[in-house]
C-alpha cells in the first residue's frame, strides 16, 4: 500500500500594513502583518511574528506590532519569522504647532481681550480640545478649555483682566506644540468725578475729604497742589484722605 505523509503548510511570504506610513510625534501606529503559505492561505500573523525599530529614538513598536512615535525621523520596522522577514519606513513627524493671537498684550483690570488659537492643521473629526493655563505674578479669568472644530483652524476665546501683574497664557493640545500669549496686566487709569466737601475755609483744622471716581486701588494716592497724600480704599469708586491743616494753610483747590 502507498503511505502518504501530510505535512503542514509552511510560511513563505510576509507582508505588514500600512506599508510607510507616517505619523507625528506622540501618536500610536498599529501594524498588522500577515503570512502567505504554500498551500495558498493566509493568515494573520501579527501577534505571532517578532517585530523591531532600527532607531528606537524616532520610535519603538512592541510584541503586538503597535509603533510609539517618538521624535522626528525615520525607522525601518521589520517583521520577521524565522528566516522570512519584510520591512517597511516609518517616518515621524514634527508635530504641527498652536499658535495664540495677540502674542503679547496690556489689558485693563475688568477689560476682556478676544484671542484667537490656531492649529497650523485643521482639526480631526470630533474637533481639537485646546488647554488653557495661565502662570505669572498676576491673572486673567480664562475658560479652561477651548474646542477648536472639526476640519476648521481656529477659534477664539476670552480673557479678562482680573489681578494686577504678568500673566503667561499657555495653549496646550494633544499631538500640537503649545504656544503661549504674554499679558501685563494694569489698573485703569483713575477718574476723579466728585470730592466732598467741595470747598473748606482756608487756615481750617484737618477735615476728611471724601473723592468719588473709578479705577482707584489700594496704592492710590492723592495730589493737592503738589502735595501728595495717602489715602483709604473704600472702595473701586471711591476713596477718603485726611488733609492736614498744613495743606489748607492758604486757599487750595483739590
Amino acid at each position: 500500500s502507498a503511505t502518504v505523509v501530510v505535512t503542514p503548510a509552511e510560511l513563505v511570504t510576509l507582508t505588514r500594513a500600512p506599508q510607510n506610513p507616517t505619523a507625528f510625534g506622540g501618536e500610536t501606529v498599529p501594524f498588522i502583518a500577515t503570512g502567505t503559505y504554500t498551500d495558498g492561505t493566509t493568515q494573520d500573523v501579527t501577534t505571532s511574528v517578532a517585530w523591531t525599530s532600527s532607531n528606537q529614538v524616532v520610535a519603538t513598536i512592541n510584541a503586538s506590532g503597535v509603533a510609539s512615535a517618538l521624535t522626528a525621523g525615520a525607522t525601518t520596522i521589520t517583521t520577521a519569522s524565522g528566516s522570512i522577514t519584510a520591512e517597511t519606513t516609518l517616518a515621524v513627524l514634527t508635530p504641527p504647532a498652536l499658535s495664540v493671537a495677540p502674542a503679547a498684550s496690556t489689558l485693563l483690570i475688568g477689560n476682556t481681550l478676544t484671542f484667537t488659537v490656531t492649529s497650523a492643521v485643521p482639526a480631526d473629526a470630533g474637533g481639537l480640545t485646546v488647554t488653557l493655563m495661565q502662570s505669572g505674578t498676576g491673572s486673567v479669568n480664562l475658560p479652561g478649555t477651548v474646542l477648536i472644530p472639526e476640519a476648521q483652524s481656529s477659534a477664539t476665546f476670552a480673557g479678562t483682566g482680573a489681578v494686577i501683574g504678568s500673566v503667561t497664557v499657555t495653549a496646550t493640545a494633544p499631538l500640537r506644540l503649545p504656544a503661549s500669549s504674554t499679558l501685563t496686566i494694569v489698573n485703569p487709569a483713575p477718574a476723579i468725578t466728585a470730592v466732598s466737601p467741595f470747598q473748606v475755609p482756608a487756615r481750617s483744622g484737618p477735615f476728611t475729604l471724601t473723592v468719588d471716581g473709578t479705577g482707584f486701588v489700594g496704592a492710590s494716592s492723592l495730589t493737592i497742589d503738589g502735595q501728595t497724600l495717602s489715602t483709604t480704599l473704600v472702595s473701586a469708586t471711591r476713596l477718603t484722605a485726611i488733609v492736614p491743616a498744613a495743606v489748607i494753610a492758604a486757599e487750595h483747590v483739590a
